[in-house]
């Protein structure tokens, strides 16, 4: 939770705080009911508080499938509602969600996705230096053995391990360079083989 999320928070919570003290001194003759009512009323706010933080895994969970349709022989991605694409590749059969970034250079994988995907991060070698928006950081040089979208294999594709704290992994302009075409038409970004 970042600091506008906590900030927006305490604003609900000292709304709800005014609103609830202001029915209890409305209501002073029926306490019992109105207990009743303040609870039933609690339970919706925090059930709304609940679906308000896991909003983005309610969304990738809604849309996963969305991002592996194919349309005309192209692989079709919706924006997302932060604004970026994404794409959801099996990397050595492993399912990991990534950004479309046309800034980076190749496939760039969090710490967190190279050892979900088998990377034996022990002997990695930070070797590189990426520059970022946040700097320069360090990034170990990788072969991913099979790279797939959809139906369509790509076989020991160069990669990085970005050394730094990267939120989600990338996916960059090399791997796009291997498609035919790729376009983005307002809220769509198509991939051709």
């Amino acid at each position: 939770m970042n600091e506008s999320d906590l900030a927006y928070l305490m604003f609900l919570l000292l709304f709800l705080a005014f609103i609830g003290g202001s029915y209890f001194i409305s209501r002073k003759g029926h306490f019992g009911q109105s207990v009743q009512q303040m609870a039933i009323w609690c339970l919706i706010f925090f059930g709304f508080l609940a679906v308000f933080g896991l909003r983005d895994a309610i969304t990738a969970e809604l849309f996963q499938k969305a991002q592996i349709e194919k349309f005309n022989g192209s692989y079709v991605f919706q924006r997302d509602a932060d604004g970026h694409f994404y794409a959801t590749l099996t990397i050595n059969e492993t399912p990991v969600k990534l950004v479309v970034d046309t800034g980076a250079t190749g496939i760039v994988l969090t710490k967190a996705d190279a050892k979900r995907v088998g990377l034996p991060m022990q002997s990695l070698v930070y070797s590189q230096v990426a520059y970022t928006a946040n700097g320069k950081v360090g990034s170990a040089p990788v072969v991913l053995h099979d790279v797939r979208i959809g139906d369509t294999v790509h076989s020991r594709m160069r990669a990085s391990v970005n050394g730094g704290e990267l939120h989600s992994s990338l996916l960059g302009m090399e791997y796009i360079s291997e498609f035919a075409e790729f376009r983005i038409v307002k809220d769509l970004l198509f991939l051709t083989p």
